[in-house]
């Protein structure tokens, strides 16, 4: 289904086009001739792709003709952008069908994807957060043999606060970024949801932390606030039931 390209090899100009729709002939859009309509296109599908009752089934083959787009991408900022894109249909997928590979590969994606782009403080900021995401997709699961390959979580744990935490530092930065009035709450809404996902005292408490910190930033948009405060009280309720196992 894929065509196998090579490094500076463009893929044809049909492939991958939108069908016609009601026997109109839609334009053909010609690949990997500009990388952003590339991914606005690649971004439009996955939208549809989610609303379908199969999704599933699609997220794959798209992330496979994201890695074809990035074979062949002429540029590090264009092949940055696909590798994300990449990765993030892999964690779609992977919230799915937890298929750990899957989620194992977007991890890999965004940290490479990251690496790339260091001293870039927006794109930085952004890639680091999705390392945080990834490794909270796997974590959430609740895995077995995710568990038992990461030390219960632990490795996967720090991965995904070191992530976060380098997206916070970033962001103090000054960078211009549409949604930077709310990004340091989610971020540290996401980094108490990762020691959430943690049994001991220890880590239940550093997230309630976390989620403090959350909610003490300013003009949180209400759901966002909602959102947290729901997180919170499920710690909270964890919390309590340790306390009474050990006073028991």
């Amino acid at each position: 289904m894929f065509w196998s390209a090579k490094p500076g090899r463009r893929i044809p100009d049909p492939f991958f086009s939108a069908p016609p729709l009601g026997g109109i002939p839609n334009a053909i859009h010609r690949w990997n001739a500009d990388s952003t309509a590339d991914l606005g296109w690649l971004a439009a599908e996955l939208e549809l792709i989610l609303d379908l009752p199969e999704a599933e089934r699609h997220l794959i083959p798209t992330a496979l003709f994201a890695a074809r787009l990035r074979a062949v991408a002429g540029t590090d900022p264009d092949r940055v952008a696909l590798m994300n894109f990449e990765a993030t249909a892999l964690r779609e997928s992977y919230k799915l069908t937890t298929d750990i590979t899957a989620g194992w590969t977007a991890l890999r994606l965004y940290w490479d994807a990251a690496t790339m782009v260091r001293g870039k403080p927006l794109a930085e900021a952004r890639l680091t957060l999705n390392v945080a995401r990834a490794a909270y997709s796997l974590l959430a699961t609740k895995q077995q043999l995710v568990l038992a390959a990461t030390e219960d979580g632990d490795l996967l744990r720090i991965i995904g606060l070191s992530a976060a935490e380098q997206s916070i530092v970033v962001r103090g930065k000054g960078i211009d970024d549409s949604d930077v009035a709310d990004a340091p709450a989610r971020v540290w809404h996401l980094m108490g949801d990762l020691c959430a996902t943690g049994s001991s005292r220890e880590t239940l408490v550093e997230a309630r932390q976390h989620y403090d910190e959350a909610l003490a930033s300013p003009g949180l948009p209400v759901a966002i606030r909602e959102s947290i405060v729901a997180s919170q009280q499920r710690v909270e309720a964890q919390l309590a039931r340790l306390c009474g196992k050990d006073g028991a």
